[in-house]
Formats: structure tokens, sequence, C-alpha cells
């Protein structure tokens, strides 16, 4: 229900996150800098994650150059600690 099924429609992939994730346990990170990239944490059945997803509902969910450095930079904050990471993607491109 949360993801439209025109290809072209936008939607907030938190509430994706929101519903695969445990209730309540997403923590985003860096909200407000390249919002076309959502990055957090979060619980999946327990255990922590890390969560990569791009947002349809900014720019079309693009790939800017901020928002690669964004993703790159949490990736590599995940890999530091061991975090497993789960990508969400619905990419139309590159800019």
């Amino acid at each position: 229900d949360v993801v439209p099924f025109a290809p072209n429609a936008a939607y907030d992939v938190r509430d994706v996150i929101d519903g695969i994730v445990d209730a309540g346990t997403f923590f985003e990170i860096k909200a407000r800098w390249a919002e076309e990239i959502v990055v957090g944490l979060a619980r999946l059945d327990g255990r922590v994650v890390g969560i990569v997803a791009n947002q349809p509902s900014v720019r079309s969910g693009a790939i800017f150059v901020d928002s690669a450095d964004k993703a790159a930079r949490f990736v590599s904050l995940c890999d530091a600690f061991g975090i497993p990471l789960v990508f969400l993607q619905d990419v139309p491109g590159f800019m």
C-alpha cells in the first residue's frame, strides 16, 4: 500500500522503512543533507542493521554527488563496526 502502482508517482521511503524494521527503531543520520538518500540505523528482528535508501519524493530519488558521498560515508561507517546493510532502491539514474 505504501509504494504506488504508477512508476512515476512519488512516495516517502521512510514509510517503507518503518514497515520493514522493528517498530520505532529507525534512527536517520544526516536527514537534512542530500535528502534524496536516506541513511540510518534500525533493528531488524532485534538485530542492528544499516539502511541505505533513495528517496523518490525528493528529486525523484536521482543520485547526485552529495547523495553518493552520503551513502558511501555511511557504508564505510557500517563496515567499520561490522553492521550489515539493507539497500532499498528505486533509482531513475545518476545526475
